[in-house]
């Protein structure tokens, strides 16, 4: 999968864009499938990678964050530095904010998330959008108060 990217590997192989475009098709496949943790090694790799190729590159920092959560990991140090350093590269993206905003939820940061949140609730072109990330961190928050 991801011939293109195949392709701009095989001519640039630490080409930031393609190496995390390759990784974005890996998770997306490990996720619909069983997965071991040696395959979300090597998308971590892969983006680390990219990471270093390309250091204002916000997206390969968002899919590494990413791969932690999917993968069903505790987010350790370097998926919270990948996330807080993608948001302050690309802090109106809102994709990443929303990231940020879990982020900072996981962290038991509610109304920092809420605050981080906001702007997209207020968006006129996409408020639904920033409601919904803002119900999530709700629904976060309660669980937290209330643990099963």
């Amino acid at each position: 999968g991801g011939n293109a990217a195949d392709a701009a590997l095989a001519l640039a192989p630490g080409d930031a864009e393609a190496n995390a475009i390759k990784a974005d098709i890996a998770m997306r496949r490990l996720r619909s499938t069983r997965s071991t943790p040696a395959e979300w090694a090597s998308v971590r790799h892969r983006l680390t990678r990219a990471i270093e190729a390309g250091p204002d590159d916000a997206f390969a920092r968002l899919l590494l964050f990413r791969s932690y959560l999917l993968s069903g990991n505790v987010l350790p140090p370097d998926g919270q530095k990948a996330i807080r350093q993608a948001f302050e590269i690309a802090p109106e993206s809102g994709e990443i904010r929303i990231a940020f905003a879990i982020y900072q939820a996981m962290a038991g940061r509610f109304d920092a998330a809420r605050r981080t949140i906001a702007v997209l609730a207020a968006d006129p072109d996409g408020p639904e959008v920033g409601r919904r990330a803002l119900a999530r961190i709700n629904a976060m928050e309660a669980r937290a108060a209330f643990p099963s």
